[in-house]
């Protein structure tokens, strides 16, 4: 059910440009996303007498450097007379409003490196008999994941902090396993992109807290 006092949302973070709520999110007075929108949407579209939604969307911001925002979307509950669960974590541009991947914001040669030396990554394609070697770029890579059976993509990354006495940052990369709850998340310390979009590391993961990863 709509709770109208739920609508305003709690604010979680806000600088001159941006201001974040548990619910929503604005950049420059332009809606990010807004969840119960979303919900008010659905329960116009699809609810009947026979069938009532009873419905959540949640937004939990993950991390934020230069212009770079990482959040995780989740959603859940009753809709069309039936149980429905998705989560997805994605990275965005706060000027186009568009995905990005993570080599838009780390350089492709540290992350080639950073993944061709994870362990779960090695391991598994050890059990497959594959060569390492044979990935040769990032679509290669991420073809190998998706061929496991975890779903994820190059914008589904947050930044967790900056390494200590180094220019790296401590990356995840995380992927879901048939379904929200089973999760894939990788640990990788990249180089950033020299460039002016990505100057300003403004906060990390766990920073507010989310269904992937819990507060500090």
């Amino acid at each position: 059910l709509f709770n109208s006092k739920a609508a305003t949302g709690e604010e979680l973070y806000s600088d001159s440009e941006l201001t974040i709520f548990d619910n929503k999110a604005y950049y420059k007075k332009q809606e990010l996303y807004n969840g119960i929108k979303q919900l008010l949407a659905l329960i116009e579209n699809e609810e009947t007498p026979e069938c009532p939604v009873s419905y959540t969307f949640l937004y939990h911001p993950l991390s934020l450097i230069g212009n770079y925002y990482s959040y995780e979307r989740s959603e859940f509950g009753l809709i069309a007379c039936g149980n429905s669960m998705q989560s997805e974590i994605n990275t965005i541009d706060l000027v186009t409003k568009e995905k990005v991947g993570i080599q838009d914001v780390f350089t492709e040669a540290s992350i080639l490196t950073a993944l061709k030396k994870d362990s779960w990554i090695i391991n598994k394609a050890q059990q497959v008999d594959l060569d390492i070697n044979s990935l040769n770029n990032l679509d290669d890579i991420f073809s190998f994941i998706e061929s496991l059976g975890v779903s994820t993509d190059k914008s589904s990354f947050a930044v967790l902090q900056k390494e200590s006495n180094t220019p790296k940052f401590l990356v995840r990369l995380i992927g879901y396993r048939q379904n929200p709850v089973d999760k894939v998340i990788l640990g990788l310390a990249l180089d950033k992109q020299d460039k002016k979009n990505t100057q300003n590391f403004r906060f990390g993961i766990g920073e507010f807290d989310s269904g992937v990863f819990p507060k500090k």
